[in-house]
C-alpha cells in the first residue's frame, strides 16, 4: 500500500505482510529489499499490479524470483492513457525495461478483465476464467490468493 493508513485495514482483512511502498511525498520509494527479506531473499513469484506506472511496475519487477510473472490488471497511475472511450492516442505511455524480462525471464501479461468482460455478452469468457481459476488452485499451479 501507498500509506500507512491503509496497513491497519489489510491487516484486519487477514493479510500476512503488509509493505507501505510510499515515500510519504506522493511518490514511491524502493521497496524491493522489503520484499526480498519476507520471501527469504528469493523474490515473488507474481506480482499483482493494479495500478501500473512506471514507479511500481519496475520496482515491482525488481521484487521478482527469476521465471515470475508480472500481471498487468490497470492503470490507474496513468487514467488518461488512450483518453476513454476507445479514442487512441497515448499521452503518456507507461515504459516496461525489457532488461528485467530478460535477465530474470519474467512473464509480463496484460490482463484487462474490465474491458474483456465488457463485451462477454452470454458469459462464456467470465465462466472460462473461473473455471480456469478454480482448476489451478485445485492442482496446485495457483497458490491461494491474499487480498492486498
Amino acid at each position: 500500500t501507498r500509506s500507512e493508513s491503509k496497513k491497519s485495514f489489510l491487516q484486519d482483512l487477514g493479510v500476512d505482510h503488509v509493505v507501505t511502498i510510499g515515500d510519504g511525498q506522493g511518490g514511491v520509494r524502493q521497496f524491493r529489499d522489503d520484499i526480498k527479506a519476507l520471501t527469504g531473499g528469493q523474490g515473488v513469484d507474481v506480482v499483482y499490479d493494479g495500478v501500473g506506472g512506471d514507479e511500481i511496475t519496475v520496482e515491482s519487477m525488481r521484487c521478482c524470483c527469476f521465471g515470475a510473472r508480472v500481471l498487468i490488471m490497470g492503470w490507474a497511475a496513468t487514467p488518461n492513457v488512450a483518453q476513454g472511450g476507445g479514442k487512441r492516442g497515448v499521452p503518456k505511455a507507461n515504459r516496461v525495461p525489457t532488461n528485467y524480462l530478460m535477465m530474470k525471464g519474467l512473464r509480463l501479461i496484460g490482463c484487462p478483465a474490465a474491458i474483456a468482460l465488457s463485451f462477454d455478452q452470454d458469459g462464456a469468457v467470465l465462466r472460462r476464467r473461473l473455471h480456469d481459476l478454480g482448476a489451478w488452485l485445485g492442482d496446485g499451479r495457483l497458490p491461494a490468493p491474499s487480498v492486498a
